[in-house]
């Protein structure tokens, strides 16, 4: 497009925005252009901090968790061991006394569901003796 005059409508409209900003006109639209460029990595870098700050408390927040997780895990660890010796131990005692009763000739024979094994962990570490005549199951 032309104007009345026969100048072009681009150029004279860019030769009027440049005549009214004048040179710090277009230094302050410069400035202006800048601090918002900043001021958008100003906003970016707190983003960036609360971010990190909340992964921080998280990571805080999981590693009691954990150190509580740990803590129990041990103690269940301690029991079960403690319950594993005191099952061996019982039956070993019961299978004493079992061998015992089959010696004792005044004794009567004890029922033979007693000689039944019972399935565990530490069923192999106290092995019971057969009733006479039969063999162990």
């Amino acid at each position: 497009m032309q104007w009345p005059d026969g100048g072009d409508q681009a150029q004279s409209w860019l030769a009027q925005a440049g005549a009214l900003l004048g040179v710090g006109g277009l230094g302050a639209i410069l400035l202006k252009v800048v601090e918002r460029v900043f001021a958008r990595a100003d906003r970016a870098d707190d983003i960036a901090a609360g971010l990190r700050g909340e992964m921080v408390r998280r990571i805080e927040t999981l590693e009691r968790q954990y150190t509580e997780l740990e803590k129990r895990e041990r103690e269940t660890f301690r029991r079960a061991v403690r319950l594993e010796s005191e099952n061996v131990q019982l039956r070993r005692r019961w299978h004493d006394l079992m061998n015992w009763m089959q010696a004792q000739p005044g004794l009567p024979t004890p029922p033979q569901w007693l000689y039944e094994r019972i399935q565990g962990p530490t069923e192999g570490q106290a092995q019971p003796a057969s009733p006479e005549g039969e063999a162990p199951s």
